[in-house]
């Protein structure tokens, strides 16, 4: 081998041969939801007027949107220092978009969104003194 082969060799690579990975992306579902509802009551009943606001109580994952109720199973759940993590992963290019299902408690309501393109896994976080959503995480 030549030296100048050799030392071509032991450069490192330029920049374009290994793009650094994308970071992760954080995508908060709102903290919560205002519901109003109308109320037809029986005669004689009167109803009373509830708080409307509603805190994030589960996510779901979906192929497509999610009224095409094609809700996925997390690939796998584990404990890291106490937090619960569910984790879905995905093809690079699936058929499907994948979107993010934000339910809300004691309410039949959703948000959804997809997720973007290039998306190949998901995480929920929850927090270790109660079920409670501590954050999502999507990355390529």
């Amino acid at each position: 081998m030549h030296l100048r082969h050799l030392l071509l060799a032991l450069l490192p690579l330029p920049a374009w041969a290994a793009p650094a990975p994308l970071p992760p992306t954080v995508i908060d579902c709102p903290a919560h939801i205002e519901v109003k509802s109308t109320v037809t009551a029986p005669a004689g009943w009167a109803p009373v007027a509830g708080n409307g606001r509603h805190p994030l109580s589960n996510v779901t994952m979906f192929a497509g949107p999610p009224i095409e109720l094609a809700s996925l199973v997390p690939t796998g759940s584990l404990k890291r220092q106490g937090v619960a993590i569910d984790f879905w992963t995905f093809l690079p290019n699936p058929p499907e978009p994948i979107y993010l299902g934000c339910s809300y408690h004691q309410t039949g309501e959703m948000l959804s969104r997809p997720v973007g393109a290039g998306v190949t896994r998901c995480e929920t976080h929850y927090k270790p003194s109660r079920p409670e959503l501590a954050g999502i995480r999507c990355s390529p």
